[in-house]
């Protein structure tokens, strides 16, 4: 059995940003994560997936690392009556932009119990954060890692009921993240910020060859994403 202490860059950039206290993991599938936190730092916790495939996995290795007593597993949807444990830590990985979203706006505990939330959008990371931006939720933290050939971001949060404004490439790139990078480039940083450089070029190219595409917003998003990750980059 893999062990916990050994996951992915993803997971283990995740398991960094927890804060102290109890966790919900949310969409937890196997469990590491849990695992690896029940062991590390002794605390409780639970975690739920939607499917009962997952579910029966994640109990699987919760017993074979004698964790019974510290981890609860449940098969349901989001963050379902998540209040009748009051995690202070919500983990929410591997899911879509939108769907984090939509699972964060149908609980009124994150907002509540003010809880940290740990969240790692797959996609849609720009919709994402102007939901929380637009809620009240405030960003604490964001990482960058690259992992098994992809970049993935991380994004902390706290409800504060004030939350910030965010331009289009803010959203898209986390302003943490964007402030990180301006003050040095790291490896990381570089790679990840030469991708979306990568890809935008591409977009803009491919519209240049239509009048109506050239002059789209769409095109002067781009032309703007370039703009600030060019400045970063030479700076």
């Amino acid at each position: 059995m893999k062990s916990p202490t050994a996951l992915t860059p993803r997971l283990e950039a995740a398991a960094s940003l927890v804060g102290d206290g109890s966790f919900a993991d949310i969409g937890s599938d196997h469990a590491y994560l849990a695992i690896k936190l029940a062991l590390e730092r002794g605390v409780c916790g639970i975690a739920s997936d939607l499917r009962e495939g997952p579910c029966e996995r994640a109990r699987k290795n919760v017993r074979q690392y004698g964790l019974c007593d510290k981890i609860k597993i449940y098969c349901r949807a989001g963050l379902d009556h998540v209040e009748d444990f009051a995690p202070d830590n919500i983990i929410i990985c591997g899911m879509g932009g939108e769907l984090i979203a939509e699972i964060l706006e149908n609980s009124e505990y994150p907002r509540s119990s003010r809880c940290r939330l740990i969240l790692q959008p797959m996609s849609m990371q720009d919709e994402l954060r102007r939901y929380l931006s637009r809620e009240g939720y405030a960003i604490s933290d964001e990482r960058v890692i690259y992992d098994s050939g992809k970049y993935y971001q991380l994004i902390a949060a706290e409800y504060t009921g004030s939350g910030c404004v965010l331009d289009d490439v803010e959203a898209l790139l986390g302003p943490l993240n964007l402030k990180r990078a301006a003050a040095g480039l790291s490896d990381v940083d570089r790679g990840w910020l030469t991708s979306v450089s990568r890809a935008a070029r591409n977009r803009v190219d491919g519209r240049r060859k239509s009048a109506a595409g050239s002059n789209s917003p769409e095109q002067l998003y781009d032309q703007s994403l370039l703009e600030r990750i060019e400045a970063i980059i030479q700076a």
